[in-house]
C-alpha cells in the first residue's frame, strides 16, 4: 500500500536533487513576479539576485562571457535592420557545458525599452547553426546590463558543449549589443549575421570578427534544483 509520502516520490522530478527552488530562495525583489510567471518566461531580476543565484544554485558556470569581459564591455558600432550575435568558445567565452541546464543570463545593452530579444542555444560548441529558443522573449531591456533568470519546470539538459546566441530585432539594434575586445586582436571570437528574422535550426552564424566578443552571459548548472 503506497503512503502519501512514497507516492510524493514517486512523482518527484528525478533530475530534482534539492528539497526547494534554489532560484526562488535566490529571489527577494523579483520573486513574486517569479512565482506568478507562466513556464518558458524570462523574468527580470536584479544583479545582486543574479549574483546570489551563482552562489545558491550549485554547480552554477558562466558561459559564452567571463564576468571579466562582462564587465569590460563598451558599445558596439555595427549597422543592421536585426543582429544575430554569438561568440566563438575560447577562454574568454567558456561554451556552455555538456549535461547543462540554462537557468538565467545577463548582457550589456545600450538602448532601454527594446522588446523581442531572443536567447538561443545550440548543441555542439564547434558549430554555428542548429539553434533552439531557449524560453521566450526575453523581458524589455533597460539601458546597461539586463538579467533575467528562467521560469522553466520541464527543461532538458543538453548532452554536449553548447553556444548560446543572441537575436534582436530593431532598426539598428547591434549598435546597442555590448562587446569587448579581446586581448589578443588576431584571434576570431565573434560571429553575427545581420537578419530580417529570427534564428532557426538552419541559420548559420558565419561573419567572424577578430579580437571582439559580445557581453552575452549564460548561468548554467548541471543539476536541477527548481
Amino acid at each position: 500500500m503506497y503512503s502519501p509520502k512514497r507516492r510524493l516520490r514517486l512523482f518527484r522530478d528525478p533530475a530534482f536533487t534539492g528539497g526547494s527552488d534554489a532560484i526562488a530562495k535566490s529571489l527577494t525583489t523579483s520573486l513574486s513576479a517569479y512565482n506568478s510567471a507562466s513556464n518558458g518566461t524570462w523574468v527580470s531580476i536584479t544583479s545582486n539576485e543574479y549574483v546570489a543565484l551563482q552562489s545558491n544554485v550549485s554547480n552554477t558556470t558562466l558561459g559564452m562571457t567571463t564576468a571579466a569581459q562582462l564587465a569590460l564591455s563598451s558599445n558596439g558600432n555595427f549597422s543592421s535592420s536585426a543582429f544575430i550575435a554569438t561568440n566563438q568558445a575560447d577562454a574568454n567565452c567558456p561554451a556552455i557545458p555538456a549535461n547543462s541546464y540554462v537557468y538565467a543570463t545577463a548582457f550589456r545593452y545600450a538602448l532601454a525599452g527594446q522588446t523581442g530579444l531572443q536567447l538561443y542555444r545550440n548543441t555542439a560548441s564547434n558549430v554555428y547553426s542548429n539553434f533552439t529558443q531557449i524560453g521566450g522573449d526575453l523581458p524589455t531591456t533597460v539601458n546597461g546590463y539586463n538579467y533575467a533568470v528562467l521560469k522553466d519546470l520541464c527543461s532538458s539538459p543538453v548532452a554536449t558543449a553548447s553556444l548560446a546566441a543572441m537575436y534582436t530585432n530593431t532598426a539598428l539594434a547591434s549598435n546597442f549589443l555590448y562587446k569587448h575586445f579581446s586581448v589578443q586582436p588576431t584571434s576570431v571570437n565573434a560571429r553575427y549575421l545581420t537578419t530580417a528574422g529570427p534564428i532557426t535550426t538552419s541559420t548559420n552564424i558565419s561573419t567572424t570578427f577578430n579580437g571582439l566578443n559580445f557581453a552575452i552571459q549564460t548561468l548554467n548548472t548541471t543539476s536541477k534544483q527548481w
